[in-house]
């Protein structure tokens, strides 16, 4: 079963008089398949341990590690769905999921809306590619941007021959095929 753990991390912004200890010691498992929430108040951490797991930012001291791997930077092999939407509110769904190919000149715009509108109708939203994102539900939103900013969809990093996608793609894009 794949995990993201930490152990013993601490984590401070800053330094001498300025330094701010906004981790300290901190250890658990996220495992594959259970529910975990992270609660507290208002500048407790909660962020900071969502972007170390991330990996966009590191550790002071301690250890994170994705199946038994450090986590040293960001990967597609994690995808972090923010509360707020990340989708553009002035493109349409499908406009946004393929935004970043063809603005990078990674696929040809027709191949990046192919491509696009399969994995929307593998999330469900095929039906709704022409919509504002303000049209969505909070739900669909979370979904469209799974498919517009996941790497592993559109984006097609460099992948070792013969593996299949990770666990988590397959399952988000059969999430809506079930």
């Amino acid at each position: 079963m794949a995990t993201m753990a930490f152990r013993d991390v601490s984590k401070v912004f800053g330094t001498g008089a300025r330094a701010r200890v906004v981790l300290e010691e901190c250890s658990f498992e996220v495992t594959r398949g259970k529910l975990n929430v992270l609660i507290g108040p208002s500048g407790c951490g909660k962020t900071t341990t969502v972007n170390l797991l991330a990996g966009y930012e590191r550790a002071t001291r301690g250890d994170v590690t994705l199946d038994g791997q450090p986590v040293h930077g960001p990967s597609w092999t994690r995808l972090v769905v923010f509360q707020e939407t990340a989708l553009f509110p002035w493109m349409t769904v499908l406009d946004n999921v393929t935004f970043g190919p063809t603005v990078r000149g990674m696929m040809a715009r027709r191949a990046a809306r192919d491509q696009a509108l399969s994995l929307l109708e593998k999330v469900g939203l095929k039906d709704f590619a022409g919509r504002y994102p303000a049209h969505l539900s909070g739900g669909m939103q979370r979904r469209a941007e799974l498919v517009a900013r996941a790497p592993a969809q559109l984006h097609r990093p460099p992948r070792r021959p013969g593996r299949p996608p990770p666990p988590w793609v397959r399952s988000r894009l059969t999430a809506g095929t079930r």
